[in-house]
């Protein structure tokens, strides 16, 4: 077993933006180049602001071309828990925030023409015991009731691999290689008039009284407004929170590719994406 430091779904980015050197300004610095910081990098390039976007590694390097590949509306609780906890018009608020993010995404890659295998087939959130299964069926009608695209699914007609009872079907997002999906959206990036700096971390943020200053190893910017997209790396910058992450170890498995009738053979007929309704999700 290899383990990779990049990301294993896409080859990196053939040529590398030039580094920061010298003092530049701008109206909005965004810094963090993942992909929420190139999507409003780009919105505010197509309204005519003048960005510039610092990236510590090249655009994407981090969690944005590393993880599953999964678009989801998920919220990220329990939903038969928000049922209890929120009322209806603010759980329907919810999950209608959480799938025109999923369109978003969608829009994003028909827009810029990103070639990055999307399959819309949605999610499954899977059970693997009859527990579990009673929690789906009363989570895809809460989701429902909700206005949520999401139904309940189970045994054979569920098209899902042998040892998965059934579950929650969503009928929004899908999967997609991530890799290739940072890549499309850095050249679209690059392509939008955003002044963009690889390989440029920010050391220091500071208020200079009409605007902020922005710090790196060989130059500074200053700007008007600073949006910092850094999520997890935002630790040091003295304009993020204090604690604002913990440490978490995760990994991700890379196979060889798997043949369709191998899928087959062990019921993943519906070739379904998949989370299990564990505390952790798998």
């Amino acid at each position: 077993m290899e383990l990779i430091h990049d990301t294993g779904w896409a080859a990196p980015p053939a040529t590398v933006e030039q580094p920061l050197t010298g003092d530049i300004d701008c109206d909005v610095v965004v810094i963090g180049g993942g992909g929420g910081g190139m999507s409003a990098a780009i919105r505010l390039a197509e309204k005519g602001v003048d960005v510039v976007l610092l990236e510590a590694q090249t655009l994407g390097w981090g969690a944005s071309s590393r993880n599953a590949g999964y678009i989801t509306n998920s919220v990220a609780a329990d939903p038969e828990l928000l049922g209890f906890l929120l009322k209806r018009e603010r759980l329907r608020d919810l999950y209608r925030y959480a799938e025109n993010a999923v369109h978003f995404a969608e829009d994003a890659i028909t827009h810029y023409g990103i070639d990055c295998g999307y399959q819309q087939e949605g999610i499954v959130m899977a059970a693997v015991s009859k527990g579990q299964l009673r929690h789906a069926r009363r989570n895809a009608k809460v989701m429902a009731e909700a206005g949520s695209a999401a139904e309940f699914v189970e045994g054979p007609a569920a098209g899902l691999p042998d040892g998965f009872l059934g579950g929650v079907r969503e009928g929004v997002g899908g999967t997609l290689n991530p890799g290739e999906f940072v890549l499309g959206l850095r050249a679209a990036t690059i392509a939008s008039g955003v002044r963009v700096y690889e390989r440029t971390p920010a050391r220091d943020v500071t208020d200079s009284g009409d605007g902020v200053t922005v710090d790196t190893p060989d130059g500074r910017v200053r700007a008007r407004k600073a949006l910092l997209t850094t999520n997890a790396n935002s630790n040091g910058l003295s304009i993020a929170p204090k604690n604002l992450a913990s440490p978490v170890w995760t990994s991700l498995v890379e196979t060889e590719p798997v043949a369709p009738e191998r899928l087959d053979a062990i019921g993943w007929t519906s070739r379904a994406p998949m989370v299990t309704l564990h505390m952790i999700i798998e």
